[in-house]
């Protein structure tokens, strides 16, 4: 499978081609995160430097990904698993942000999710599920280039501004809820 991984606390990691053809049967679905800091090259750099950054001002761990799909990692009764769902098991399984707060982020992109193309969705921990505001308006105000260089498969082009934009728009609500404390 060819799996792209931007990771703010976890690094960057890109594989083209499956390293073991003959993998055993993983009883789980989810992709094994990439170690901090596993991967380089200005783009990673970048995107691990605004997601740094953004938990280190507020605690809030970003985390973003790009897959080929779901269908490489589902089977059996998980084959008809949407991207959402998917997303959902992932942020569980990889304990993405404060467990006890339940406040981390994650951005998925499948760049081959249907006959149509790429997909792409997001989750919250629980903190994020009574402030769900703040990532609809991020979500609506996206600029139009983002979804230009998704149609154009320019993934890291793409995945920079969605990045810097939910670091800001949730850097802002923690201003927000520091200011009416």
């Amino acid at each position: 499978s060819r799996v792209l991984h931007w990771q703010g606390a976890c690094g960057f990691r890109s594989t083209c081609s499956n390293p073991n053809p003959n993998p055993k049967p993983n009883p789980n679905p989810y992709p094994t995160p990439t170690p901090k800091r596993a991967g380089s090259g200005r783009p990673a750099l970048d995107i691990n430097q605004v997601c740094d950054d953004l938990e280190y001002d507020t605690g809030t761990v970003l985390v973003a990904i790009i897959i080929n799909s779901t269908a490489d990692y589902t089977s059996g009764n998980d084959s008809n698993m949407s991207l959402g769902e998917f997303s959902e098991g992932l942020f569980d399984e990889w304990k993405i942000g404060d467990q006890d707060y339940r406040d981390g982020l994650l951005l998925v992109i499948a760049t081959s999710q249907s006959g149509d193309g790429y997909d792409w969705a997001y989750t919250g921990g629980d903190h994020w599920m009574e402030y769900w505001y703040v990532l609809e308006e991020w979500d609506e105000d996206l600029p139009d280039s983002v979804f230009t260089d998704l149609n154009n498969s320019n993934w890291s082009s793409a995945i920079m501004p969605m990045v810097t934009s939910l670091s800001d728009d949730v850097e802002e609500f923690w201003q927000t809820q520091r200011r009416h404390q």
